[in-house]
């Protein structure tokens, strides 16, 4: 009677199982892929000023780069890197990873069109205790996810729970008679995931504000909204941003030309081994740069 009752809520599990739920990693925004002819047309416009909105002081803004400003929106900038290289080097695993999970989806599409609830009430002996290893072996991850959440160990938590997902679902393909292959989140999304909403899975803490291109609102240090207005770090972060790209872009230096004074370049060139490290996060998206939308408002 026991496994009957099992094996019957085995099949409303089955019947109710659709497209694998999106994990968290999979709900961020996607990167904004910037291609090198985006990138030069916008080197021509916004080397130099950003277009302001009409009823912005942009207009007026000093968007001269010198050393002290520059260290002042470097500063700022640090608590976003680490998430943003994360984020750039997510991306090829994270295509990888939602190609299998199409494929995925698509076999128990397959799968439950020849479902046998009958074949499956008359499961043999070897597959119904199969099976219920499987249940087991789910329930004794659940444990070691309230151990890993009581050590506040956010990449456990995250890394379990979508063991406990593959697993669950992998225990209703069987049970269908199917062969259904589910992906896990690779190591990189995984990663990512953890250093955006590590707190909230750890304490159920609110999620943190995404914006498409960092995975935290910028908060610029006292320091920089004290010496500058939102627009000019807006714009200094674009000028430094462009000249930053165009250490590797010969096309987009070549478009820079002039744009910047010799102290600037002088202010810009101190800070090259910084610069050349986030060279690569604006080019990809990883970090904001085209306009000051994402910085709050002080």
């Amino acid at each position: 009677m026991r496994r009957l009752h099992w094996i019957t809520a085995l099949l409303v599990g089955t019947a109710a199982l659709g497209p694998l739920s999106t994990p968290a990693s999979a709900q961020l925004g996607r990167l904004k892929k910037m291609g090198a002819d985006a990138i030069k047309d916008a080197a021509k416009t916004k080397a130099g000023l950003a277009e302001p909105s009409a009823n912005s002081s942009a207009k007026k803004a000093n968007t001269t780069i010198t050393p002290e400003r520059l260290d002042l929106v470097l500063t700022s900038l640090q608590p976003l890197v680490a998430t943003a290289e994360l984020t750039l080097a997510a991306v090829t695993p994270r295509a990888a990873y939602e190609a299998k999970r199409k494929a995925a989806e698509e076999c128990v599409s397959a799968a439950q069109k020849s479902v046998s609830p009958a074949a499956m009430m008359s499961m043999d002996e070897k597959s119904i205790a199969r099976l219920e290893g499987m249940q087991k072996q789910g329930e004794a991850m659940e444990k070691r996810v309230q151990a890993a959440m009581a050590r506040k160990d956010a990449k456990a938590v995250i890394a379990l729970r979508d063991s406990i997902q593959v697993l669950s679902a992998t225990t209703q393909v069987i049970a269908m008679g199917g062969r259904c292959a589910y992906p896990h989140q690779p190591p990189e999304l995984i990663a990512l995931e953890a250093s955006i909403r590590g707190q909230a899975y750890v304490d159920g803490s609110e999620q943190p504000w995404l914006n498409g291109k960092s995975a935290k609102p910028l908060e610029p240090t006292p320091e920089a909204r004290k010496a500058m207005t939102r627009e000019e770090f807006g714009l200094l972060r674009e000028r430094m941003a462009l000249w930053a790209m165009a250490q590797s872009d010969p096309e987009l230096k070549k478009a820079l030309e002039g744009k910047f004074t010799a102290e600037e370049i002088a202010a810009l060139t101190a800070k090259s081994a910084e610069l050349g490290r986030l060279g690569p996060l604006f080019k990809g998206g990883a970090l904001g740069w085209v306009a000051w939308g994402d910085v709050r408002e002080w």
